[in-house]
């Protein structure tokens, strides 16, 4: 069945704190006139034509679709029986409104319809729904349950949709028996708040606050689930664990590009209801377009290969993979820039269910879609398992000469991964014959796999020394570089020459190659280090960018998907894997980045670098080519804050807030800088 949200109206009677439907941009259509609605109906006859096995379900939905009027759901039955005469038994009719306009006069359309059922909202917590304040909720509720009233007299039941948000946080066993007390058929799915630009800090959530939040009533749900057997996610999620359905919600079903569609007032098309609302991944008109080819867009086809990819890269290896997929691509592309990246609401279902689902019912989800099984281990009580490595680090020259392929690692930093391939790499051309083992990590054996001074990459003998390939805790000056610290323990004699390596061929994707807008100079931009004390603020980054597009630059954004999008750069972040992301640097005449992976990629290709430096020091880990910027330390730490008997601090957020030594960058200072590479690459 293919679902259009049919937007026709963005005009609604409620203003709620969280809602974006009503504070849409330069939306100059805000309800859709009738020979667009007309057109629909022809469309959507043609579709079904070609389609013989196919149904259509429109949900009206809004803004608030009451706000039309109860003729303009007549007019739509009228076309729907004047267009679509032979197709007109597999349209089908759903509706989400708030209710608080509901009348006997909608009684009668919304029967004729088909529709005997209608989804709401509903919200306990004053000044979040309604008019705005108290007395706009109070007004707004009395309505409400009018509404109710009058609609259960009419023969129609409803199910309520609970938007949680950080005022729920307080009270979730409240809010849960109210409403499960409230609703009559106890249907009520509970949803965390969204948003795609501005996250109010009244509201906003994140999804460890929504984990906890239904962690809380879960226990009582599970005791007394076959008296609340409507309520969601808890419901469909046990059937998904113990009973194998497959019955799943678009956002996790990863074939939301075969199933569903949004139409806003104006005729455009989008992927869903957030689509619209955000104003991200449209599909053109209705007007331009028929349904077939919506549904054959480019945009649809990059969701499915979404499917593909999330398998093997970002959900590779999750034993919740069959009834996630990733997430919604939405909140994918709204967090990173692409849909090629999982959710970042995808960890709520994973971690709702190893922390709260698995301990409470005793049972342990094993794969997908196979038998449950009880667990020997998860009970009521937490039980905590220490990890023990099997394996001890030494000293090089505690190792026996006469070891044939010692161990060494593993790697903590993915940013020194190209130092170590080049330091090997160096070892193996002085003496062939001498091999190492090196330990996994999971981070960097894309890059290493292949290394001709690798025999091995896994896991000790139990028993086993192994040589620390950990620069700070064997410098033994701050004026050593961490590339010969990392070469001396290896064995190369120093001073060495600092060459990164990678042991593969550089590839590329020749699809985004073309994508790509490139200009007569271009930049790459990356945000993104592992440390968040080595990352510049967005807001920045963005400043920079307009700066440097302006003056005719292209810029690209590459990086992690933790990283948000740089307004204006292009961004590429989710699309390529890691050994592409090192191979693309090449084509570009300059990066731009703070101290990561790709300040070495800038050195393995001879790419001219502007690095961005504050709580670690350029002296010791930057190279000699590049154009090193060095923040002043707000905290007064002459030293930084990360290094040597620091290591806890490299991965912690900086006690400083937003105003940590990497946002005291004066952008004006960097985009000279750029601006002076880049005349002399041009001229």
């Amino acid at each position: 069945m293919a679902t259009v949200i049919f937007k026709a109206t963005d005009i609604c009677n409620s203003n709620c704190i969280y809602c974006p439907a009503i504070r849409k941009e330069n939306q100059a259509i805000k309800t859709m006139p009738f020979d667009i609605l007309k057109l629909f109906f022809i469309r959507a006859n043609a579709f079904l034509k070609e389609r013989p096995e196919e149904t259509l379900k429109i949900i009206w939905h809004g803004g608030e679709p009451l706000t039309l009027g109860p003729q303009y759901f007549y007019k739509a039955l009228e076309f729907k029986q004047k267009h679509c005469t032979d197709t007109s038994s597999r349209i089908s009719f759903d509706m989400q409104s708030n209710l608080t306009l509901f009348s006997s006069e909608y009684a009668d359309v919304l029967k004729k319809m088909g529709i005997d059922r209608l989804g709401t909202s509903y919200e306990l917590i004053p000044g979040v729904r309604g008019r705005g304040g108290k007395e706009g909720s109070d007004i707004y509720n009395r309505q409400f349950m009018q509404a109710i009233s009058l609609l259960e007299y009419e023969g129609f039941s409803w199910g309520i949709i609970y938007v949680v948000t950080k005022l729920s946080l307080k009270k979730p066993a409240e809010i849960f028996r109210i409403l499960t007390n409230f609703v009559t058929t106890a249907s009520v799915m509970f949803n965390p708040v969204t948003f795609y630009k501005s996250k109010p800090q009244q509201v906003a959530i994140t999804p460890e606050e929504f984990v906890d939040f239904l962690g809380e009533i879960f226990p009582e749900w599970w005791r007394y689930r076959e008296r609340f057997s409507g309520v969601e996610p808890f419901n469909s999620l046990t059937d998904n664990l113990i009973e194998g359905s497959k019955a799943i919600i678009c956002a996790d079903s990863g074939r939301c590009a075969d199933t569903h569609i949004c139409i806003s007032p104006d005729g455009m098309v989008w992927q869903c209801g957030r689509s619209s609302d955000w104003g991200l991944m449209s599909y053109g008109s209705i007007l331009d377009c028929s349904i077939s080819d919506i549904i054959n867009h480019p945009h649809k086809e990059m969701l499915r290969e979404r499917t593909k990819i999330l398998k093997y890269e970002d959900c590779n290896g999750c034993r919740f993979w069959d009834i996630c997929h990733g997430g919604c691509p939405l909140d994918a592309l709204a967090e990173t820039g692409s849909v090629m990246h999982k959710s970042p609401w995808c960890w709520t279902k994973k971690g709702f269910i190893e922390k709260y689902f698995e301990p409470v019912t005793g049972i342990k989800y094993e794969s997908s879609f196979k038998q449950t099984v009880k667990s020997e281990v998860l009970c009521n009580d937490a039980i905590t398992i220490p990890t023990i490595h099997p394996w001890s680090y030494t000293s090089p020259a505690e190792i026996c000469n006469d070891t044939e392929s010692p161990w060494i690692g593993p790697i903590e930093r993915i940013e020194d991964v190209l130092m170590v391939s080049g330091i090997l790499k160096q070892i193996v051309e002085e003496n062939p014959r001498q091999k190492f083992n090196l330990i996994n990590k999971a981070s960097y054996r894309e890059i290493l796999q292949g290394h001709p001074a690798i025999s091995e990459i896994g896991q000790p003998p139990i028993g086993t020394t192994a040589i620390c390939l950990d620069y700070w805790k064997n410098a033994d000056s701050s004026n050593r570089r961490a590339y010969q610290v990392l070469a001396a323990l290896l064995g190369l004699k120093t001073p060495t020459k600092e060459k990164p390596f990678v042991p593969w061929e550089f590839e590329d994707d020749p699809f985004l190659m073309k994508w790509i807008p490139w200009k007569q100079c271009n930049i790459l931009i990356c945000p993104y280090s592992e440390s968040p004390r080595k990352q510049v603020g967005t807001r920045k980054w963005e400043k920079l960018a307009n700066k440097l597009i302006e003056d005719g630059f292209g810029v690209m954004q590459i990086g992690d998907r933790r990283n948000g999008h740089v307004r204006g750069a292009f961004s590429i972040p989710g699309l390529i894997n890691l050994r592409q992301m090192i191979s693309i640097v090449r084509h570009f005449d300059m990066i731009i980045t703070s101290h990561s992976l790709f300040m070495h990629a800038a050195q393995l290709h001879g790419i001219p670098a502007v690095v961005l430096w504050g709580p670690t020091n350029y002296c010791f880990h930057g190279y000699q080519d590049h154009y090193h910027l060095q923040s002043t330390r707000a905290c007064g730490n002459a030293e930084g804050c990360i290094g040597p008997g620091k290591v806890d601090n490299e991965y912690s957020p900086c006690p400083m807030g937003d105003n940590h030594c990497m946002n005291l960058f004066d952008v004006d200072v960097i985009y000279k800088t750029a601006c002076e590479i880049g005349h002399k690459i041009t001229t």
